[in-house]
């Protein structure tokens, strides 16, 4: 049961509010808590569906308006909201009773100790100290003779002709073997923990014996596409991308339209052309118009894919020094996540494209070249779909769409194009979807 503590960190951490010691708590909450990980999947969802919302068009423009209140009015933005520090895990009364609770047991245990009536007397006495000793001698003796009375008196009660049988005779005697193992008081008792996994959870019981599993959980990384060329930050991220072969990531800038030539000259980087459709060149002539972006990429390494997204923080960086207003990833906050690829992803990515996009197996033959029918002869065809077909790019592409997740757009004619230019992927290479999610701020 979360906390209602526990559900505004969450939301927070999808709010982009969080500092860097807050993200490693939520981290450690949706490692432990599944229903956290169900509601941090539940708010993302609500926050895409709500980014994703249509923003009607005002009748009548008022920007001249507001611009000469401003400057009559002489009127100043007001600072940003100072965030406060999450509470304390426990509170403060917590800390004070302790501290009062041990000075009372330690002045308890001296008052036993020094008004101890005896404690003096024997001391000073030795006679008096010898005689306590031999009464405490005389009465144990007593005590272990009237012991050993009482068992001959069983024994002799307990005869062979009216002794009786155990009555369950399976039950194991009360000493155990010593060298048994047994668990320890409120031990869990399961299955061993997989090995070379850090990314694994406890989950609820799934077998009739009631033993507790473990379920294979990929922990989003947070990290800032500028501190990629930092050692800890590459580090990080090329050890989750080592984890899997399809990834789901999410850039944050402040906005996606200006943002997209960054992802764009970093996917050149690596020798990658976009492949965008007649949408996405039409909203980024529009940049005042909100507007997120997916790209598709399939047939990248480990690498490639962490020598993109180096390069996306670069040219952020030169784009500032020409124009500071021109960053997009200069935030405080964590502008990269990276997670796997679920199946709800996958059905959104299949209702922008019209199909569900699976890496072709290496060594897949491809019969002729694409969009030429095999079955004809040339001479049967004509001349413009030969060059056409000869004509088309061979290297490596990446897919731009706009992102509209409730919408089904597929079918694009620049989408029939890409798919019919895939190739078979190199063996230990990456399918990733890459969302450009601008925050609007």
């Amino acid at each position: 049961m979360l906390t209602e503590q526990d559900r505004q960190l969450l939301t927070a951490f999808i709010d982009g509010e969080l500092g860097p010691r807050q993200r490693k708590a939520v981290a450690r909450l949706v490692r432990k808590s599944r229903e956290a990980r169900h509601l941090l999947r539940r708010l993302q969802q609500d926050a895409h569906a709500v980014r994703a919302l249509p923003r009607p068009a005002l009748p009548i423009d008022l920007s001249g308006a507001i611009l000469d209140t401003i400057k009559r009015e002489r009127l100043q933005p007001r600072p940003e909201p100072v965030l406060l520090p999450m509470p304390r895990q426990f509170p403060l009364w917590t800390g004070v009773a302790a501290v009062a609770s041990v000075l009372l047991l330690v002045g308890l245990g001296s008052y036993l100790f020094f008004a101890n009536p005896w404690r003096g007397e024997t001391s000073a006495n030795p006679a008096l100290a010898e005689n306590n000793a031999n009464e405490n001698h005389t009465d144990s003796r007593t005590e272990k003779q009237s012991d050993i009375q009482k068992d001959e008196q069983v024994a002799r009660t307990d005869s062979p002709a009216t002794s009786h049988p155990p009555k369950n005779p399976g039950t194991p005697a009360l000493h155990p073997d010593p060298d048994e193992k047994h668990p320890l008081p409120g031990e869990l008792v399961g299955p061993p923990r997989p090995e070379g996994s850090n990314d694994t959870a406890f989950g609820a019981p799934s077998r009739n014996d009631g033993s507790v599993g473990y379920a294979d959980v990929l922990i989003p990384s947070l990290l800032r596409v500028r501190e990629l060329p930092l050692e800890p930050s590459r580090t990080e991220l090329k050890t989750q991308l080592g984890k899997g072969t399809a990834f789901y990531l999410e850039l944050l800038p402040r906005d996606g339209t200006r943002a997209f030539p960054r992802v764009q000259a970093g996917l050149r980087s690596a020798g990658i052309e976009v492949h965008a459709d007649a949408l996405v060149h039409a909203r980024r002539k529009q940049e005042k118009l909100p507007t997120n972006y997916l790209f598709y990429l399939e047939d990248v390494t480990v690498e490639e894919l962490v020598k993109i997204l180096t390069q996306v923080g670069a040219e952020d960086v030169k784009s500032e020094k020409k124009n500071r207003a021109e960053a997009q990833f200069n935030t405080s906050h964590a502008n990269l996540i990276v997670s796997r690829l679920t199946d709800d992803h996958r059905k959104i990515l299949a209702g922008l494209v019209g199909v569900e996009l699976r890496p072709i197996p290496p060594g897949t033959k491809q019969d002729g070249l694409p969009g030429v029918d095999v079955r004809k002869e040339l001479s049967e065809q004509t001349g413009d779909q030969v060059v056409k077909s000869l004509g088309k790019p061979r290297g490596r592409q990446a897919l731009a769409l706009v992102y509209t997740p409730l919408t089904a757009r597929g079918g694009a004619p620049e989408v029939k194009q890409y798919l019919e230019a895939r190739k078979p992927v190199r063996p230990n290479t990456l399918q990733v979807v890459l969302v450009l999610r601008g925050l609007g701020r």
